[in-house]
């Protein structure tokens, strides 16, 4: 019994290593080695008050919520561009030797998006700072895809069903050329009741769906995905759905990128619940008070929590996310019976005596 113990013990502790050594990888990681749809690039031009091009310029940025940093340079043309940004708000400064300082706060960077801050630098002592909105340019002209972005509000503050708790994959439906997801085969087959999608009318079979960055295709049923996670601990949803390039693989009708939400510096998290009861809601117009007096028994519950936070501040975060549904249900049935009558009918031994007396009344 002892030695059980030990091994179940020395069984426990390697599992804990391994998964501390995965969180190392994963957040200290080369962003490089990894998918590209997982991270987000920052370009722009910088320029002075003539709109000469300034070579040389510095551009520093900082993530908001976990204090990531990271410099670069404008080359000979007044251009930069910073790639392989982990999706998140970040603070730009551009600054040059004999100008200005140009700060731009507030700038959220998504994954398989590039955002573009152009800045125009004025002489030495003149520094200018620029409060930068969510809302999107009205043309993305630094890329080729056609995608859309599902943020986090969205998927907190519009209505995700399904018959197996909130699915984030209903909000497909916001973008243009894709119809109300549908959930396809059985309980067995699909216990994660995901949806399939058709983009643009093209087969559900060609989607590819990644979860930072790695692939959730279910091999015999490619009209589905295997896994979605929690509505609530999904930070934002890409959905590119023509011109596809060479990062997306494997894509044809929608190619979508779910980043789950991250830790920070600072301590975050939250509870919650979702209640439905059929006796609050109106009558169904096809159930008629006459046969159904009683409006049937349908009560719904959905409840989750998480938290998030750092293990290191700005080097190594956590986040925990837990949700679960319970429905009850009562459902009305009917069924067709015989009557004695139809059943004499019907019968076998019936039917051979009646024709049989049938044939000798004709003779």
């Amino acid at each position: 019994m002892a030695i059980f113990c030990d091994e179940k013990a020395l069984w426990k502790s390697m599992i804990l290593r391994l998964l501390f050594v995965l969180m190392l990888i994963d957040r200290i990681g080369t962003p490089s080695a990894t998918a590209q749809t997982l991270y987000g690039n920052l370009t722009g031009n910088v320029t002075d008050a003539s709109n000469a091009a300034l070579p040389n310029a510095t551009i520093s940025i900082r993530n908001v919520d976990t204090g990531f940093s990271r410099t670069g340079t404008t080359d000979g043309s007044g251009n930069y561009q910073l790639t392989d940004l982990q999706p998140g708000t970040y603070d730009i400064t551009i600054s040059a030797q004999s100008f200005g300082e140009s700060t731009t706060k507030g700038v959220p960077i998504g994954a398989n998006q590039t955002k573009r801050i152009d800045a125009i630098l004025a002489a030495a002592g003149v520094s200018q700072t620029v409060e930068v909105n969510t809302a999107p340019p009205a043309l993305q002209t630094d890329r080729a895809d056609v995608n859309y972005e599902i943020t986090s509000t969205q998927v907190a503050q519009l209505p995700t069903t399904s018959t197996a708790g909130r699915n984030s994959q209903g909000l497909y439906r916001l973008i243009p050329g894709i119809p109300p997801p549908q959930e396809q085969n059985s309980q067995s087959g699909n216990p994660g009741r995901t949806q399939a999608v058709n983009a643009n009318g093209v087969s559900n079979t060609t989607n590819s769906t990644k979860i930072d960055g790695a692939a959730v295709g279910y091999p015999w049923l490619t009209s589905i995905v295997a896994y979605i996670p929690p509505t609530d601990s999904i930070e934002s949803a890409n959905i590119v759905t023509n011109s596809f390039n060479a990062e997306q693989g494997t894509a044809g009708g929608a190619a979508a990128n779910l980043i789950v939400k991250s830790g920070t510096n600072s301590f975050h998290g939250g509870a919650w619940e979702y209640n439905s009861i059929s006796q609050f809601n109106a009558r169904n117009y096809f159930t008629r008070v006459s046969t159904t007096p009683v409006i049937p028994k349908n009560i719904y519950n959905e409840y989750g929590a998480n938290i998030g936070g750092p293990i290191l501040k700005g080097k190594l975060f956590f986040f925990f996310d837990t949700t679960r549904y319970r429905c009850g249900n009562s459902r009305a049935a009917s069924r067709l019976c015989r009557s004695a009558v139809f059943a004499m009918a019907t019968s076998p031994r019936w039917l051979v005596s009646h024709l049989a007396e049938g044939s000798s009344t004709t003779h």
